[in-house]
């Protein structure tokens, strides 16, 4: 049996970000993101989405329909971390904007999971890692990209 939570009347997930206000929870992955805490998964759904999100230790943005290959869920901006704990972005194209598209900064032990990812990094340097903690580290599992 699936409880309807109060903001969500779309089944078992809390979150669900799609640019239509009637399709889900937030129209922004950045909305999504301020609302929600750790062990918390956001789902996305098909769109091209031109923010810069920053990323919350424990909070994971997956695509709502995964496909690596042709992702259906873009990102273009720059993701930024720099808290410490783990983070997880799943089925996800990221797409620089003239910046970066994954920006890790600070002195946590940040860690950042890219899974079944396409980074299209065509205008600018994909990734920036800059963090000052031997702990921190990015995953790249699975992923495709153009990194010109």
């Amino acid at each position: 049996m699936v409880q309807q939570l109060s903001t969500n009347t779309f089944g078992c997930a809390r979150f669900i970000v799609d640019p239509v206000q009637s399709q889900g929870t937030h129209t922004t992955i950045t909305a999504a993101l301020a609302s929600a805490v750790s062990g918390q998964t956001i789902f996305i759904r098909p769109g091209v989405y031109t923010e810069n999100p920053p990323l919350k230790a424990g909070v994971n943005l997956v695509a709502y329909e995964v496909d690596a290959l042709t992702p259906n869920v873009t990102i273009v901006g720059k993701c930024t971390y720099s808290s410490a704990g783990t983070t997880c972005l799943s089925g996800i194209r990221l797409q620089t904007n003239g910046d970066f598209l994954l920006e890790v900064t600070g002195v946590a032990a940040s860690v950042v999971n890219l899974e079944d990812c396409y980074l299209n990094c065509t205008n600018n340097t994909g990734i920036s890692f800059t963090t000052a903690n031997a702990s921190s580290f990015v995953n790249i599992e699975q992923c495709g990209g153009d990194i010109a």
